[in-house]
């Protein structure tokens, strides 16, 4: 009786075992399925590198320039005005060159604004005037960067000047070409939105290549869930795909490694659907995936010596 007894509860802890072992690596799985379809639905409409963007670095300055539009009563030179305007810009636009071939005699910088009596006093009123007037050089200054057909050399601007700096019997709107300092920066912005958009776009399928790394691990680790016969541990349904994810970064570094060596092109000009296929293997066989990348790091290795000593000789 004893043993019978002793045989059911050892019976039943082994069972209990068993039954917690598979609850957890079903939690296991289908925490990595929830957030992997989340980043995958990311990285298969090419927003990977929005989402992340908007999410923990975007848009300091407008915040700012939002929050704090009118900070000073009138205090400031005109000169003074623009540079606080453009105090959070990467690249600024030349705003004080436009307005010096626009508004001229007197020039933008040596006008006093008109202020009617009703506004005299009015925290921020200048300041208000100043950001309208550097508003409409820059939108118009954006707009020949985003019409690629325009040739910045041919292209004119047109400003409609804000009531406070016009002048009696001054037309609204002046016409006038684009200063050379203008020029230069619009093909200089043009050169770093491409170089942006190459830039989210290997972000883009590098977050792919993350995503289908683990998405292979997960084929394996769902197949041996519902495969009872095949007994593996806990400590898998948590690895196995970060390892599917590492070998998908490694196949990634390499082609890119590799691309540099052979290629004379920019590095960041790759193929990716190659490597898609590769990340998909290396999580589903990552086994045999670490033997490839072993081989195609010593290989690169040895490409790379080869290039060193021939620049060298």
């Amino acid at each position: 009786m004893a043993n019978d007894l002793k045989e059911f509860f050892l019976g039943s802890a082994r069972y209990m075992r068993v039954v917690i072992r598979r609850l957890v690596k079903g939690v296991l799985l289908a925490t990595w399925i929830y957030f992997l379809g989340f980043f995958a639905l990311i990285s298969a409409s090419n927003s990977a590198s929005d989402f992340f963007s908007t999410q923990y670095f975007g848009g300091l300055p407008i915040s700012f320039r939002q929050i704090y539009p009118y900070d000073d009563e009138g205090g400031l030179t005109p000169r003074q005005h623009l540079a606080r305007y453009l105090r959070y810009e990467d690249h600024p636009a030349p705003i004080d060159a436009v307005l010096d071939v626009l508004i001229s005699d007197p020039k933008w910088s040596d006008r006093s604004l008109t202020v009617q009596d009703d506004l005299i006093g009015t925290p921020g009123w200048y300041a208000e005037q100043y950001t309208d007037l550097f508003g409409k050089i820059e939108k118009n200054l954006g707009a020949i960067v985003g019409d690629r057909s325009l040739d910045p050399k041919a292209a004119s601007i047109t400003l409609n000047v804000p009531i406070a700096f016009r002048k009696i019997d001054e037309d609204a709107a002046i016409t006038g070409p684009l200063p050379q300092e203008a020029i230069t920066w619009v093909a200089e912005e043009r050169a770093l939105i491409n170089a942006e958009k190459v830039r989210r776009e290997l972000f883009d399928t590098f977050m792919l290549l993350i995503v289908l790394g683990a998405f292979g691990s997960l084929i394996f680790l769902t197949r041996d869930y519902i495969a009872k016969e095949v007994e593996t541990s806990i400590a898998a349904y948590f690895f196995r795909p970060i390892l599917g994810i590492f070998l998908a970064i490694a196949m990634f570094v390499l082609d890119i490694l590799a691309h540099s060596i052979i290629s004379t092109a920019d590095m960041l000009e790759i193929r990716p659907e190659p490597l898609y296929l590769l990340a998909l293997a290396s999580g589903l066989l990552s086994e045999q995936a670490y033997e490839v990348v072993l081989l195609r790091s010593k290989a690169a290795l040895e490409r790379f010596k080869k290039k060193v000593s021939e620049e060298a000789d």
